[in-house]
């Protein structure tokens, strides 16, 4: 679900619920607003490469998804990941502020990748946020795209 002609805002609880969706890519979304795609259990992957604002519970108990890319994210809510036990592979952009404490309650990564413009500073940085707000590693990899 997605492509080129939907709107640069997501706005709140636009998917929310949504079982049956299982890709979601809006390449012209700037931001995901609160609830977006909460509780869609059937999502497996979403991709919007220019969104720079996640807000909370956008992705909250997607329980299916695996694969996020999010490249351009500077701002995450909190919850936005909460709950997404499938999600293994996670690309972040530069993220500079978010809500504390359960952005990625329950989220077990393998692969989290920081895009090719953040300096190795803020890789460290973006790591322990992830660490602070309840992700965990199961295979300790970071790789730049």
């Amino acid at each position: 679900y997605g492509g080129s002609n939907y709107p640069l805002v997501i706005e709140n609880g636009a998917f929310f619920g949504c079982t049956s969706l299982t890709t979601a890519s809006f390449p012209n979304a700037t931001s995901i607003n609160g609830n977006a795609f909460y509780n869609c259990t059937s999502l497996t992957t979403a991709s919007f490469p220019n969104a720079t604002s996640i807000g909370f519970n956008v992705f909250h108990s997607c329980t299916s998804l695996t694969t996020v890319n999010l490249p351009s994210a500077t701002s995450i809510g909190s919850s936005a990941f909460s709950g997404c036990t499938s999600l293994k592979e996670l690309t972040l952009g530069n993220v500079i502020t978010t809500d504390t404490g359960t952005t990625f309650q329950n989220v077990k990564l393998i692969n989290l990748k920081i895009a090719q413009d953040v300096t190795s500073t803020d890789i460290n940085r973006i790591k322990q946020f992830y660490a602070d707000n309840g992700g965990t590693f199961t295979g300790a990899q970071i790789n730049s795209i």
